[in-house]
């Protein structure tokens, strides 16, 4: 699970939907037992063949969940951003980082904070297991919730963090240049071979 829950969710709505930017998120949904969405999304993920290696936030994820929302009208049951996710995937790393250090009351209406456990995956050596700075909205958490850091926690600081982020940037952006130019250098090799076959067809 990469959701922490902040405050009790006390909601009298039968539906109460999660948004995050321009889309609807399944990371959090609050709704009664049998609710019509819960039943024709489940549904929607037990009938469709992935026989495409579509991903799952296409089958039944965000995608399909936004889709259904937007179809039926429902997006008045969407709360603001802030309530279940206060900041964006790309900013994942916020909340590893003293970026709230001195504004807590950013939170102030928030009921969860979504941690983006696979972009932290996607991030080689990111390991959410070690031990940020003390002042960082992550280790504030551990601290309210009673949750100590192991004697060997590695200690990252928010440095050394953005600096990690900076290196995988770095290298996803020489591994797609690599992939870019061995797809140029096929093209070229097939564009080759298939007018070497025309010429041979035309002259000989």
């Amino acid at each position: 699970m990469d959701t922490v829950c902040i405050k009790p969710f006390v909601f009298t709505d039968d539906l109460v939907l999660a948004s995050e930017q321009d889309y609807y998120t399944n990371s959090i949904i609050f709704a009664r037992p049998n609710h019509p969405l819960l039943i024709s999304m489940e549904k929607l993920v037990r009938e469709t063949p992935n026989k495409e290696g579509r991903s799952f936030a296409t089958i039944g994820g965000s995608t399909a969940l936004t889709e259904y929302i937007k179809t039926n009208n429902l997006q008045n049951y969407a709360k603001p951003v802030r309530y279940f996710i206060p900041f964006d995937w790309c900013d994942w790393h916020t909340a590893f980082d003293k970026t709230y250090a001195d504004d807590i009351e950013f939170f102030a209406t928030t009921y969860s904070v979504h941690l983006y456990n696979e972009m932290g995956r996607l991030h080689n050596g990111f390991n959410k297991n070690a031990m940020f700075d003390s002042e960082s909205l992550y280790e504030q958490l551990k601290s309210k919730h009673g949750i100590t850091n192991s004697p060997t926690a590695k200690r990252i600081t928010s440095e050394q963090l953005h600096k990690a982020i900076i290196d995988n940037k770095i290298t996803a952006i020489a591994n797609r240049k690599t992939r870019i130019n061995r797809e140029r250098i096929l093209f070229l090799l097939i564009a080759f071979v298939i007018g070497l076959i025309l010429y041979m067809k035309l002259f000989n």
